[in-house]
């Protein structure tokens, strides 16, 4: 019964959580490169063919710091979004400053005379 089930790699693992799971896949993607960058240096790719030994050295630094995909996001939010929340921050910190020099200009505006209190 138990010959045509496929048990997940990680089934023995019943407290594996989603940062268990990705430091596997780190782990095994390491594993993996040493032989990927022998490939690559035997074989020449496409995009690598008029580099020089300075900028192989800088691909492969970034690559050994921020993996081959790097981040790009901030708080979770890409692209247009970020640009969005970025504009909004901006905008409101450059109006707070103009209300607030005003404000320290002008601070009886909005006060009534003195005169009406009485």
């Amino acid at each position: 019964s138990r010959v045509g089930k496929v048990r997940p790699p990680f089934a023995e693992m019943s407290g594996s959580t989603a940062v268990g799971d990705l430091q596997e896949l780190r782990r095994r993607k390491a594993n993996m490169r040493p032989a990927q960058e022998v490939a690559n240096r035997g074989g020449g790719d496409g995009d690598q063919e008029g580099m020089g030994d300075y900028e192989r050295e800088y691909i492969e630094y970034f690559r050994q710091k921020y993996g081959d995909n790097p981040r790009s996001d901030f708080l979770g939010i890409d692209g247009m979004p970020l640009f969005c929340l970025i504009y909004i921050v901006i905008a409101g910190v450059v109006l707070s400053i103009l209300y607030f020099s005003v404000y320290a200009r002008h601070r009886n505006v909005f006060q009534p005379a003195g005169s009406a209190l009485k």
